[in-house]
């Protein structure tokens, strides 16, 4: 038999775990992109409903690229949030969905 409430706890427990390591990841990328004199990201996507991806990162300012790596957290379904080490694309758009999945579920 399946513990609602039980399941219903855990949920809210990884959301807050999401928000607090979007939070993190967030000021570490815009640490980084302000060192790299960025001034504008525009990103572009395509999706509706339960799927959809992130089609393009356009940057302006500075050297008008992502370069460099980042640190900033993970969270896995089970369990806290980690550190790890990307590239500052990769952290960007990991970003982007992390954030879909902390306000919308959806595209």
């Amino acid at each position: 038999m399946i513990d609602y409430e039980q399941l219903n706890a855990q949920w809210r427990e990884r959301e807050e775990r999401l928000r607090e390591a979007n939070d993190e990841s967030r000021q570490a990328i815009f640490d980084a992109l302000t060192g790299l004199g960025i001034e504008r990201i525009e990103i572009t996507f395509d999706g509706y409903g339960d799927s959809g991806q992130i089609d393009n990162v356009a940057v302006t300012g500075g050297s008008e690229s992502l370069s460099g790596d980042v640190t900033v957290t993970r969270v896995p379904w089970n369990g806290a949030g980690e550190q790890h080490t990307c590239p500052l694309a990769e952290a960007v758009e990991d970003l982007c969905y992390g954030l879909l999945e902390q306000e919308h579920g959806g595209w």
